[in-house]
């Protein structure tokens, strides 16, 4: 079974530790939960990798890992949005939802499949890893906001128009 591969427990480690970092934030424990969420970001470089390296089944390995990308990161941001995020980080949060949704569906519907189950672009992996990245940061020092919301923006948007125009093509 995959989820027992090597690449597939990095993804099970990112889903189990989504309820203990939305746990820490919501009791006011930002340093252990934003140090937990970066090494569970680590866990989705080193199984981008290992999944390339060795070849794994790859459709699979597409699906498990957005999954644990999105179990990972949504109740994370709900916790920082019951924890009392500012008007604009909640902007920001609910942007970057719509955001994923829309992609989503986007591609569901121009390759008539699930969204997850498509190879992931290079600016959706980069745009992942600064978003993991940001979000960590933030848990940590939540003071620097509009900073991080100045940095993360761009890659949204390059990551939405690159997938706008490769799903607009008629042969993708």
């Amino acid at each position: 079974m995959e989820v027992f591969t090597f690449h597939g427990i990095l993804g099970l480690i990112r889903i189990l530790l989504s309820p203990i970092i939305f746990y820490l934030i919501l009791i006011g424990e930002n340093l252990t939960a934003g140090v937990l969420f970066l090494l569970a970001a680590l866990t989705d470089f080193v199984d981008g990798f290992l999944v390339r390296a060795h070849k794994h089944n790859l459709e699979f390995s597409y699906f498990w890992d957005g999954f644990a990308d999105r179990v990972l990161i949504f109740p994370t941001l709900l916790a920082l949005i019951i924890n009392g995020v500012s008007l604009f980080s909640l902007y920001l949060i609910i942007f970057y939802v719509i955001f994923e949704v829309l992609i989503g569906v986007m591609m569901t519907i121009k390759k008539k499949r699930f969204y997850l189950f498509h190879k992931h672009r290079l600016s959706a992996r980069i745009n992942v890893i600064i978003v993991l990245l940001v979000i960590g940061i933030y848990i940590i020092i939540s003071d620097y906001e509009v900073l991080l919301a100045l940095i993360l923006s761009p890659f949204l948007l390059f990551m939405g128009l690159d997938y706008f125009i490769h799903y607009a093509k008629r042969n993708v």
